[in-house]
C-alpha cells in the first residue's frame, strides 16, 4: 500500500525551478530517518510533515526552501547553516510582515488547519 498524502500542496519556484510543497503524514530524508521536512531536488519536490505547530510549520518551510537555494545555487552549505540562515529569514519574515507577502507559508498553513478540523 502506497504512503498516503494530505491533498495540501502548493509551489514555490526556486531559482528557475518550480517546486511542489505537500504536506504529509510522515517525512523521512534521503536516509530514512524521520523528519520535519525534506526537499528533493531531483523531483522538485517539497514535503512538509504535518503534525508539527503553526511556528513549526514555518520553520519547516523556510528551510527546506533554504536547502534548495543552496542546491539552486550550488553553495554547499551545511545543515548548520541552513538551518541558521532559515531561522534568521523566518524572523525576519515574521517581524517585518510589510517586505513580502509570504503566501506560501500562509496556504500551507491554512490549508494545515482545514485538514485538522476535517
Amino acid at each position: 500500500m502506497g504512503k498516503k498524502y494530505r491533498k495540501c500542496k502548493t509551489q514555490v519556484k526556486i531559482g528557475a525551478h518550480p517546486y511542489e510543497v505537500r504536506t504529509r503524514s510522515r517525512v523521512r530524508n534521503s536516509d530514512g530517518i524521520p523528519n520535519a521536512g525534506h526537499i528533493d531536488a531531483q523531483r522538485n519536490r517539497i514535503d512538509i510533515d504535518y503534525h508539527q505547530t503553526g511556528s513549526q510549520l514555518e520553520e519547516a518551510v523556510i528551510h527546506e526552501i533554504t536547502h534548495g537555494i543552496s542546491f539552486d545555487r550550488a553553495l554547499g552549505l551545511t545543515e548548520e547553516q541552513v538551518q541558521t540562515l532559515s531561522a534568521g529569514w523566518l524572523a525576519v519574515l515574521k517581524d517585518n510582515p510589510h517586505l513580502f507577502q509570504v503566501t506560501i507559508l500562509e496556504a500551507l498553513k491554512e490549508k494545515h488547519n482545514e485538514h485538522r478540523k476535517s
